[in-house]
């Protein structure tokens, strides 16, 4: 009897958690936090850059031609820095064009740096290492 009692007792105590575990609730609270991207700015600076030249294309068409016919030709070079240098001063008209769109570049250049957080010389060199990729392509159509 002692053998019937205790399980007994043993059933009961397994029914009364079981019952009282169905009792329970468990409410669980989730905080949702900002998820943060980092973007590299250079390609902002890119983006600039390149929308810039197809936005400007038509009204500098001309002077590209004129300056990739002067690099072409090695009358004048394309610098790090994003601006053209003339090798032969003497040639006015060169020199005015090559002075022409140095100045655009240097406007370009500070817009985009001063929208962008950076300084236009930075700006110049991402500049230039597209220009020098369109160089790239320019001779191997040729």
């Amino acid at each position: 009897m002692n053998t019937r009692w205790m399980i007994g007792r043993f059933v009961m105590g397994l029914l009364s958690l079981a019952v009282a575990g169905g009792c329970f609730s468990v409410k669980t609270e989730h905080e949702i936090k900002p998820i943060h991207i980092t973007m590299d700015i250079n390609l902002k600076v890119k983006q600039d850059v390149e929308s810039y030249l197809n936005d400007t294309r038509e009204r500098s068409r001309a002077r590209r031609d004129k300056i990739n016919a002067l690099v072409d030709a090695g009358k004048a070079q394309e610098l790090e820095t994003g601006y053209i240098e003339l090798k032969d001063t003497s040639d006015a008209d060169a020199a005015k064009l090559v002075s022409e769109e140095n100045e655009d570049r240097k406007i370009m250049y500070a817009e985009i740096a001063k929208k962008r957080g950076k300084t236009p010389e930075e700006v110049g060199k991402t500049a230039a290492q597209m220009i020098k990729i369109h160089q790239n392509e320019r001779q191997k159509t040729k």
